[in-house]
């Protein structure tokens, strides 16, 4: 099922952003609004870096064409490619990629809607050597090429992303002697006494990234920009108990599928104020 392909460049029109730099309350609000986010990473001149984008509460679409735009002063994009598990949608993506904006499509060839949530596309730039500061990733739905299957408009919110560039830092390390003094002592008899073992609780509370004591939007953004950083081929920043409380499938793999549910947990429980439990929500 298509429109014509003159309508993948038809002109934007107007569409609800939400800021760069964290999943804000505003895409939250409502269990059902659907999102496409891009994520906020962290990088130094001259790195490559890949800038995951996720759909998150997809209402079904038969077509879905997005306007990439960045700072060409600071970015140039290397490679643009489609992660939805689309089987039969057809990708097609923007040709040079020195033109802003850049454009992203798929088109369905099965006369249906694809509904399904989680990783929509992975960005991939360079950073010019020598800056430093914030480039923003524009995001934005062309909606006259974003339809369902029988032909009204599909509406998402959008989420820009946002690579914060610096420079690493250097450490100096000072050597320092240490002499150290040992005394024996005479050994002393001592009773042990046994006792009943103690249940010993959980170091963390699932799905709270930040330990803050509550799961919310921050604990989401904290677990997808840990994921861009495992793609990207960097260790996750986290600790080990931040990354027990970011697993929240249990599956010992960080994904955008744990920031998804942490963001779903949280609408639902506190916005939406549905009780709802993690087995309820994973199942």
């Amino acid at each position: 099922m298509k429109k014509c392909l003159s309508c993948l460049l038809a002109a934007l029109l107007t569409c609800r952003c939400i800021p760069s730099g964290a999943w804000t309350e505003t895409a939250a609000a409502e269990d059902n609004t659907p999102l496409i986010a891009a994520a906020e990473i962290s990088a130094e001149p001259g790195e490559t870096v890949t800038v995951p984008l996720t759909v998150l509460h997809n209402p079904g679409i038969a077509a879905l064409s997005l306007s990439i735009t960045y700072d060409a002063s600071m970015l140039t994009l290397l490679d643009a490619q489609s992660k939805a598990e689309w089987n039969t949608a057809v990708f097609l993506a923007g040709g040079d990629k020195t033109q802003s904006p850049y454009i992203l499509n798929w088109d369905s060839e099965a006369s249906a809607d694809y509904s399904s949530d989680g990783l929509l596309a992975e960005l991939q730039f360079a950073v010019a050597e020598g800056v430093t500061g914030e480039a923003v990733i524009g995001i934005s739905v062309n909606q006259g090429s974003t339809f369902h299957a029988d032909f009204t408009d599909a509406v998402f919110d959008t989420q820009n992303g946002l690579i914060r560039i610096a420079a690493a830092t250097t450490t100096s390390t000072t050597e320092t002697t240490t002499t150290t003094t040992t005394t024996t002592t005479a050994a002393t008899e001592t009773t042990t006494t046994e006792t009943e073992p103690v249940s010993v609780q959980a170091d963390y509370l699932r799905g709270d990234t930040d330990n803050s004591g509550n799961v919310d939007v921050a604990d989401a953004q904290i677990t997808l920009n840990a994921y861009t950083k495992v793609i990207s081929g960097k260790p996750t920043g986290l600790t080990d108990q931040q990354f027990r409380a970011a697993n929240v499938n249990l599956d010992d793999v960080l994904s955008v599928e744990d920031a998804q549910y942490i963001l779903q947990y949280y609408a639902r429980n506190t916005l939406s104020k549905k009780t709802t439990t993690w087995e309820q929500l994973i199942k």
